[in-house]
């Protein structure tokens, strides 16, 4: 009962501006009351009140402030996920009537790379028996104290050639893989908007 007539006084001999008021607790616990904002930053943060005393908006410590900007970020993250749902659902429903379109999709994407994976695939083998029968003479000649002459170099290069045949053979895996997980992906989530468990 003291702590509201203390209140009430404090908000009697302040003079209501049109602005409203400020309150603040200082370092001492003290509370605070003005119609200008204080200079420095409060660490209970700073509130504001109308004219008539009613709270418009709560003070924030710095820590409070940072929680309350983090959670809006993330609300904010989440609305932009849900939209962004919203858009693929769309375009799912309107490039597929169901789950074999989407498959047939697959096969015909499929059938596409795969005759590049098996060239690469055939030219990695072969080169990888290039490499071990340059590797193979190299040391058969180092062995009998014979010259290796340019073979250093020939291994050289064609291990440079494997790496360069192994890094494509490895991108092209990827986009098959990458193509089979999207592919399961949109099967399943048109299973639910459809609201089917079959093709």
């Amino acid at each position: 009962m003291a702590r509201r007539a203390i209140l009430l006084c404090c908000l009697v001999t302040v003079p209501a501006t049109a602005g409203g008021l400020y309150k603040w607790q200082d370092q001492h616990g003290a509370v605070h009351y003005s119609d200008q904002r204080p200079a420095q930053e409060q660490a209970a943060g700073v509130s504001r009140l109308n004219p008539q005393g009613v709270l418009l908006e709560a003070g924030e410590s710095p820590a409070q402030q940072a929680a309350r900007l983090a959670a809006a970020a993330q609300q904010k993250q989440q609305q932009a996920l849900r939209r962004e749902q919203q858009r693929q659902d769309r375009l799912l429903r309107e490039r597929y009537d169901s789950v074999r379109d989407i498959e047939r999709q697959r096969d015909a994407e499929l059938q596409r790379l795969q005759p590049g994976l098996l060239q690469l695939q055939r030219q990695q083998q072969h080169e990888r028996q290039h490499l071990a029968s340059l590797q193979a003479e190299a040391n058969r000649l180092q062995q009998a104290g014979k010259p290796l002459q340019g073979l250093p170099s020939q291994i050289a290069v064609q291990q440079r050639l494997l790496d360069g045949t192994s890094a494509q053979l490895q991108l092209r895996s990827g986009e098959i893989d990458a193509l089979r997980r999207k592919a399961e992906q949109d099967s399943q989530r048109l299973r639910q908007l459809l609201g089917t468990s079959s093709p």
